[in-house]
């Protein structure tokens, strides 16, 4: 299992647990704001891993389209939360900006980590 797994897996058990604490809105917000902010920001970062291994000097346009996905999905599902009161009644859309801001960043620097070891590697040839 890859160290980005096993640090989501560990940011889950504390957003679960943080959501135990909290009341029912509050509590969905923070347990959907993680789950799609580590989905995503992961998502971003194998994107950059197969980006590094067939085109490497396209890395940084990799890394900046992963970062720009990041904020149209957290732009869009905050204004969702917030004005379709169907989903609003589901989840509180400011405890789900804060823990998908929490869980964006952490999959950004696992996935920075992994994928800097992987250019590390001999796999990628410059």
């Amino acid at each position: 299992m890859s160290r980005s797994a096993v640090i989501s897996f560990v940011g889950l058990g504390a957003a679960a647990l943080l959501a135990t604490r909290l009341d029912g809105l509050v509590a969905r917000g923070v347990l959907t704001g993680y789950a799609l902010g580590i989905f995503v920001s992961l998502s971003a970062g194998l994107w950059l891993r197969h980006v590094i291994r067939t085109r490497p000097e396209r890395a940084l346009q990799g890394l900046l389209a992963g970062f720009g996905v990041k904020l149209t999905v957290m732009l869009i599902a905050a204004l969702s939360l917030r004005f379709v009161d169907e989903l609003g009644g589901r989840a509180d859309w400011r405890s789900f900006l804060l823990a998908y801001a929490v869980a964006a960043v952490l999959g950004l620097f696992s996935s920075t980590w992994e994928n800097a070891r992987f250019l590390m590697s001999e796999e990628v040839v410059l």
